[in-house]
Order: C-alpha cells, then sequence, then structure tokens
C-alpha cells in the first residue's frame, strides 16, 4: 500500500462517523431500506418477553469525500475512479455497492460534512448501459470520469443533505 494512499484514506477516515449518520439518515428518510416486522410465536412471546422482531435489509454503501475546492463540481456531478469502479457500477453485479454517499469536506472544520449527495450506482451502471452517449460526453481522465446528474434520463440522485 502506498503512502499516499495512506494518507489520503486517513484524511477521508476522518468524516467517517459522520459519512455513517449522513448515509442512515438519507436512506431511511428516502425508505430505500426494507425494515420487515415480525411478530415472536406464544413461546417467544411468554417465556423470552420478545415483542417483535425486525428484520433489515442489508445495503451496501460507498463513500466518497471530497476537500472544499470541489464543492463548486458536487452540485452538478459526482466522479468515479476508472477503470475499475467505473468497470463494477456498470457490471451492475449484486456485491458491488448500492449507493454512493458523495460528500463534500466543510471549508473549515475538519471531520465535518458540508453537503452530501446520496447516489444510487445501480441506477447509475444500468443507465450508462442503457444510453452509452453518457460516458461519451462526460469528461475522463485516466483515473476519474466526472459524470454531470442532468445527463442521466432518470434521476440517480436519491438524497440530498
Amino acid at each position: 500500500m502506498s503512502s499516499l494512499y495512506k494518507k489520503k484514506r486517513a484524511w477521508s477516515d476522518l468524516y467517517e462517523s459522520e459519512m455513517n449518520q449522513l448515509a442512515t439518515h438519507l436512506i431511511l428518510e428516502n425508505n430505500l431500506m426494507n425494515v420487515t416486522f415480525t411478530p415472536p410465536t406464544y413461546r417467544e412471546d411468554a417465556l423470552c418477553g420478545v415483542d417483535q422482531y425486525i428484520d433489515i435489509e442489508r445495503l451496501k454503501v460507498a463513500y466518497r469525500v471530497r476537500k472544499w475546492d470541489a464543492h463548486e463540481f458536487w452540485r452538478w456531478g459526482f466522479t468515479l475512479r476508472t477503470p475499475h469502479e467505473l468497470k463494477r457500477v456498470m457490471s451492475v453485479k449484486a456485491d458491488g455497492p448500492d449507493y454512493m454517499l458523495y460528500a463534500v469536506a466543510d471549508e473549515h472544520e475538519e471531520g465535518k460534512i458540508a453537503s452530501a449527495a446520496l447516489i444510487d450506482l445501480k441506477s447509475v451502471g444500468f443507465q450508462l448501459n442503457q444510453h452509452p452517449e453518457i460516458l461519451r460526453e462526460a469528461e475522463k481522465s485516466d483515473y476519474f470520469v466526472d459524470l454531470s446528474y442532468g445527463a442521466f434520463p432518470e434521476d440517480v440522485v436519491v438524497g440530498m443533505r
């Protein structure tokens, strides 16, 4: 593991706690997770005091936090890493992340998030496959592709803060 990666990872880890809170809030606020309530058996209720089972669907979320200078870019789009991340998103495999919380760090307070968008990566992958012109028209570098929210026919942002 390179020292540059370790340095960048250590910086982004400072935001993990707030990213967890934001992801939870946006997922619940936008009803993106299935929650099922199942009553216990008579025996479980009478002997164990269980009143309800709550089963929560497992979701996978990728986090991206950008420095404050990316704030203007965040308003109109998001970035995927190339080639591996882009390829994984476009494969729409079940093992990849369901959502990406794409956030911008606060300008003045380290560890705080200024703004964030929760992006449906399954929808991104599906739409990139259905509309290859989105990628053809996107800005690309060797390591990143910048995707405009407006380039997608159907909204890929499911929540914002």
